[in-house]
């Protein structure tokens, strides 16, 4: 069992988040990508909070070679960093993000700790390389007196995960130190900020085609030959296991999506589009295997989206407006996006439904989970 070190920010025990967040490495790449070595700036009223080491971690030369815990079973051996050294490697990191999260780091405080304090049972998250410890952009006040926010980076975590890269790939250690800080300090601003303007994007036909052609392969892949306790379970009355989700998504494809379209291109907002059934489906999916719909929705997805192709919509047709039953006006852009996007939708829950079997199984755990939050 690990035992973090009793380190002190400014004087002051930091304690440990109540929820911690993990900053996962690929909800950061994306981000990371847009990362320029020719944009040099330094967090405005941000600063490294120098942690003392214990004395066993701070005394260790290069020439004394100890093998890191998460990594003991593949042998790795690595010299730890000297905190002065890691934290002069993180400000080094904080001058080449891009310019676009001064305003959403502004008076966060990046601390730097040996490992995550332990869970209630003495245990230790080795694979945890930071958090975010404060208040979501979007939930701050301007009344809001509560102390500054934290990204907390876990050296020994880094440094472990960064030896063992750097064995199977053959570069630097402290390149790719430098590489996991940048990510996990881009990953906890960018997903607590919860700043959607930013990322929003543009309705271009293609990119909702690539997800809609993705989606029968994609549940297919998570549901096909599952067992039954994990695909009819729902979250109560009127709610969707993953066997109706697909049942769902099926009578989509014969009554909505693209009729819809066909609707709108022939009679504008002259004509209101049909009402649809969102329980449709019980009726004639009822008593079909999984594996027959997954089958079915796909078939149906195919010939949809060549019919889509055969449209050949040029972007001034995306404008044109139809008449939703209950929304009114509606863009034709307007239902292609939603199209994809019901796509995303229950793939979630049809994800969540399935984690929630182990709300109770997975024990002490179900605090770090958010995907198991009311």
């Amino acid at each position: 069992m690990l035992v973090p070190p009793q380190q002190e920010c400014n004087g002051k025990t930091p304690a440990g988040p109540e929820t911690p967040k993990g900053a996962g490495r690929a909800a950061a790449t994306a981000v990371a990508s847009e990362l320029t070595s020719s944009t040099a700036w330094r967090f405005e009223k941000t600063e490294i909070c120098r942690a003392p080491t214990t004395s066993a971690i701070s005394d260790v030369t290069p020439a004394q070679r100890v093998s890191l815990p998460l990594w003991e079973t593949r042998d790795v051996e690595y010299s730890p960093v000297k905190r002065e050294n890691f934290t002069k490697l993180v400000e080094e990191t904080l001058d080449t993000l891009p310019a676009k999260f001064r305003e959403l780091a502004r008076n966060v405080v990046v601390v730097v700790e040996d490992y995550p304090p332990p869970d209630e049972h003495g245990l230790v998250d080795e694979e945890l390389m930071g958090i975010f410890d404060g208040v979501p952009t979007t939930e701050k006040s301007v009344w809001d007196t509560a102390p500054p926010d934290r990204v907390i980076l876990y050296q020994r975590n880094i440094e472990g995960y960064a030896a063992d890269a750097a064995a199977e790939e053959n570069r630097p250690v402290e390149e790719i130190i430098h590489e996991e800080v940048r990510l996990t300090v881009l990953c906890n601003v960018a997903e607590e900020s919860q700043d959607r303007s930013q990322s929003a994007m543009e309705f271009q036909l293609g990119d909702a085609v690539a997800i809609l052609s993705r989606t029968p392969a994609a549940l297919n892949a998570l549901l096909r030959d599952l067992p039954e306790s994990w695909t009819t379970p729902n979250e109560g009355p009127e709610t969707f296991s993953p066997w109706d989700v697909v049942g769902h998504l099926i009578h989509g494809e014969e009554t909505d999506w693209i009729p819809r379209v066909k609707i709108l291109l022939a009679h504008g907002e002259s004509r209101a589009f049909a009402p649809f059934d969102r329980f449709g489906h019980y009726q004639k999916c009822a008593g079909k295997p999984l594996g027959e719909l997954l089958d079915t929705f796909a078939r149906l997805r195919r010939q949809n989206l060549a019919t889509l192709a055969q449209m050949n919509l040029a972007p001034q047709k995306l404008a044109l407006r139809g008449t939703h039953p209950a929304l009114g006006p509606v863009t034709l852009a307007q239902l292609l996006a939603t199209w994809a996007t019901h796509d995303l939708s229950h793939i979630g829950q049809i994800v969540r439904v399935m984690a929630k079997q182990y709300a109770e199984a997975v024990g002490p755990w179900k605090a770090y989970m958010r995907v198991l939050q009311p």
